[in-house]
């Protein structure tokens, strides 16, 4: 599965996930014209490849996305340290 529900406020989602899928399961509005995947999205608003631990801040009602071994987890609210 490229998209799963973890609790919430989480979603795993796999970088190959279609950004129009994407966008439906969260009920947001993402650029589905200008990228084809999630990652390539995430690419974008970062501006280089990420390192694991990487936390980007989007402003689509303050979603977070952590990357983690490579994978990115998306998250509507910070995370508690």
């Amino acid at each position: 599965m490229e998209i799963q529900r973890i609790d919430d406020n989480q979603w795993y989602i796999l970088g190959s996930a279609d950004l129009e899928e994407v966008q439906e399961a969260l009920n947001i509005e993402l650029p589905i014209d200008e990228y084809e995947t999630f990652s390539g999205y995430a690419l974008s608003q970062l501006g280089r490849i990420p390192d694991d631990g990487t936390q980007l801040e989007i402003d689509l009602d303050t979603m977070i996305i952590n990357v983690r071994e490579l994978r990115i987890t998306v998250s509507d609210k910070p995370l508690c340290i």
